[in-house]
Order: C-alpha cells, then sequence, then structure tokens
C-alpha cells in the first residue's frame, strides 16, 4: 500500500481492495455494510471518544501545529458552529497542518470536526474504495456507525477530501427506544457540507 502511494502522481490514491491485507483492513470490526455507510463494533471506550477529548482541552497545548492560510480559514469559520445551534468547545492543534474543533450541539452531544491541510504537508491521500459508499458536497466520502450491543450511544464518522484538505466529521449520537438515532445519512451530509463550505 505504501509503495502505491509513492509511485502515485496524484495526491490522492482510491483503488478497489487488491491483497488480503486490505479486505482484513477493511473488514475489521465491519458488522455490515449497506449502500450508504458501514456498521462498525465498538467497545464502550471507543464510544466515549468525545467525551475523552473534551476532557483534555483545558489542557491541550501543541506549539508544533503549523498551521497554514487555508486550514487557519476553515478552523476559524467556528462562527459558522454558532449559526447552526452549536457552541465551540476547544480547539485541539496537532502536530503540521492538522487541528480539531470540539463543539456541542443543543441536544448536548458533542461532534468534533478534524481538517488536515495534507498538500500542504507534502502528504498523500489513500481510500479503498469499497469504503466510500456516501458524498459529501460531491465528492467521494466514507461514512461509519459505530455502536455495541450492550449500549445505546453511537459514534458517527464521515471522512472525505478535497484537492487540499482531509477531513474526519465525528457525531456522537444514542439509540431511540424505537431503534432511531439523532442522525441519519442525509442530515450528516447536510452539516458536513455546511461545515467546509
Amino acid at each position: 500500500m505504501a509503495a502505491q502511494m509513492d509511485a502515485a502522481s496524484s495526491l490522492v490514491v482510491v483503488e478497489p481492495i487488491k491483497s488480503p491485507a486490505q479486505r482484513a483492513l477493511f473488514e475489521m470490526n465491519l458488522i455490515k455494510q449497506n449502500a450508504t455507510y458501514l456498521t462498525l463494533s465498538a467497545s464502550p471506550d471507543e464510544l466515549n471518544l468525545l467525551r475523552e477529548i473534551e476532557s483534555l482541552i483545558p489542557t491541550a497545548s501543541n506549539d508544533q501545529s503549523l498551521g497554514s492560510a487555508e486550514l487557519r480559514r476553515i478552523i476559524e469559520r467556528t462562527s459558522q458552529f454558532k449559526s447552526m445551534g452549536a457552541s465551540v468547545v476547544g480547539l485541539l492543534p496537532d502536530a503540521g497542518r492538522r487541528e480539531s474543533a470540539l463543539f456541542r450541539l443543543p441536544t448536548g452531544k458533542l461532534g468534533m470536526l478534524a481538517v488536515w491541510d495534507y498538500k500542504a504537508d507534502e502528504g498523500k491521500m489513500y481510500a479503498m474504495q469499497e469504503a466510500l459508499t456516501f458524498d459529501v458536497a460531491n465528492r467521494p466520502a466514507s461514512l461509519s456507525l459505530s455502536e455495541n450491543p450492550a449500549d445505546l450511544r453511537r459514534l458517527w464518522t464521515a471522512a472525505w477530501n478535497t484537492d487540499t484538505e482531509y477531513y474526519t466529521l465525528y457525531l456522537e449520537d444514542t439509540k431511540g427506544r424505537n431503534g432511531g438515532n439523532d442522525w441519519n445519512p442525509e442530515t450528516i451530509r447536510a452539516f458536513a457540507q455546511r461545515l467546509t463550505q
């Protein structure tokens, strides 16, 4: 996989699964795949991801984050969260040109938008074609719902890229008594498009 990425001239490499190792990676924790998203098995700790990140916000500090004009423009759009009824809990800088914004929705649930300016970092993206069952702003994307049969909590993850940035959106959810969720693929697509327009 690494050799394929190094050899590719494009910054984004999308290929069908070709090897048993890639198949194993794709099927790891996979419960089912439908036309729009993957359902994955998750531990209670994995479903608690955003709450754990929230506990790190007051102490988060990383001076290695280089930022870039494009990344700054995206992350500074936190006023967009407010217009969508969400409030920013905090920013989590990462190494290089990566940063995440953790936010709270009016329901009390958390979400996080992580952005990586991979072009400025001279990185490349690799995607398994079979995982790209979704789209955001007419761009191929992956969408998964992590769940545990002993837990009502759910965690949605959507990932997509533009020609310069890679986005990952995490959204907490709870399975309702009738089996429904707060989020569904269409509401996630609309939310993601508003965050990144």
